[in-house]
């Protein structure tokens, strides 16, 4: 009996430690942990603005059905010229670090827009915004992939989206606490504040940060030579 039950803790533990040691590729170099830092933050905010956006404009800015249809027809159609047709020109003209920056400097500016929205028009603004920010998605598991060889992409993505997962779960719950506290004191808008100072810490994460193509390209002289290696005859031909 008392194996059984020290199988059954090694295996629980095994559960456990094993995502956190998949995890820990993330803290492997200085872009990668910076990047880490990124996306969480990216994903606190999003989520944020996802789920308590649409409650706080609704109820502070007399947002009704046909308004917030329009909005999200706009957000629509931006989303789609951005994704599909600007997105790589912006990308050649800034490179991917540039854009990034941008990006995340977009996600502090419409959160800080949310915030002091007094009507509408600001609503608009802000919500396209919104979708020059969600560009930082995929540049963010562009970079990360560069950083790591082509056997490791899958393991750094998906660590990527579990801190994604992680953020995004305490991002809304954070900005209903600074929402309940400080509604009745500092305005109902103090929590877009607070997004947009966790989207200013993004931005000085993605400055701070430089591709390092070192992992990849030493994965890759590694993997050359062990092809060369399985190359070689096993039995000499010379005589």
């Amino acid at each position: 009996q008392f194996d059984c039950f020290g199988d059954t803790i090694k295996s629980g533990l095994h559960f456990f430690i094993k995502p956190l040691q998949k995890v820990s590729i993330l803290r492997r170099t200085a872009m990668l942990r910076l990047l880490t830092i990124a996306t969480f933050f990216n994903a606190m905010v999003m989520a944020a603005d996802g789920s308590l956006g649409l409650f706080y404009i609704e109820s502070h800015l007399n947002v009704r059905d046909g308004d917030l249809a329009g909005m999200l027809f706009a957000m629509g159609i931006v989303g789609i010229v951005l994704q599909g047709f600007l997105v790589q020109p912006l990308e050649q003209l800034l490179g991917e670090i540039g854009l990034l920056i941008a990006t995340f400097a977009s996600g502090s500016l419409h959160n800080f827009l949310y915030g002091i929205a007094r009507d509408k028009k600001a609503i608009y603004v802000s919500l396209c915004l919104s979708q020059f920010t969600q560009l930082n998605i995929p540049i963010l598991a562009s970079v990360a992939s560069k950083g790591v060889s082509p056997t490791e992409q899958g393991q750094v993505q998906g660590s990527l989206f579990s801190v994604g997962g992680l953020a995004a779960a305490a991002g809304p719950v954070l900005m209903q606490f600074v929402y309940d506290h400080t509604k009745d004191t500092m305005g109902p808008g103090t929590m877009f504040f607070v997004a947009s100072l966790l989207m200013a810490f993004g931005t000085i994460a993605v400055k701070a940060m430089t591709i390092d193509y070192s992992s990849e390209s030493d994965s890759d002289e590694s993997s050359i030579s062990h092809v060369d290696e399985l190359e070689e005859p096993l039995i000499s031909t010379s005589p």
